[in-house]
């Protein structure tokens, strides 16, 4: 989790993006790191699931429409931990929230084109509300309860 506070709040964080589109990613991370986060990128849900075996994030920001893993299968598998469930993720799309109708499975939606300002004030809502929990138990055992639950990386959703 934050290893540096301002006032209770994380002043930066660990952030795991999940984007398929690489100039799109590259974006995103530069946004970030641009306020001091650190950034793991991955190009897929079943790629961000790999990076969970060794990556404790502060928090998720994944695009839906991606190939092997979409976004909403990767938070499907996330909130079906009960180690990751309370991970925050932040859902990215230029689908209109209602076309995928995922109520619980993500904590913040943004549309796209991703504005920076928007992107950074939602994550630190979501890093806020998440420094309020308890701190969260290894990632490491909870990924293998999310494939324990089924979740594989060649299944399709109704997205």
């Amino acid at each position: 989790m934050s290893s540096v506070m301002n006032n209770g709040l994380p002043r930066f964080a660990t952030v795991l993006v999940v984007e398929d589109d690489e100039c799109a990613r590259s974006a995103l991370e530069s946004i970030l790191t641009a306020e001091g986060h650190f950034v793991v990128g991955a190009p897929n849900g079943a790629a961000a699931l790999e990076s969970l075996h060794v990556l404790t994030p502060d928090a998720v920001i994944t695009d839906v429409q991606m190939p092997e893993l979409d976004g909403i299968q990767l938070c499907r598998a996330i909130r079906a931990s009960p180690l990751l469930r309370r991970l925050p993720i932040i859902v990215i799309s230029s689908e209109t929230r209602d076309q995928f109708g995922a109520s619980g499975l993500f904590d913040i939606y943004l549309r796209k084109p991703i504005d920076a300002r928007r992107l950074i004030y939602a994550l630190s809502g979501v890093l806020a509300i998440d420094c309020s929990k308890d701190a969260a138990p290894s990632l490491a055992q909870s990924v293998d309860d999310v494939t324990k639950h089924g979740a594989s990386p060649g299944a399709t959703s109704p997205a």
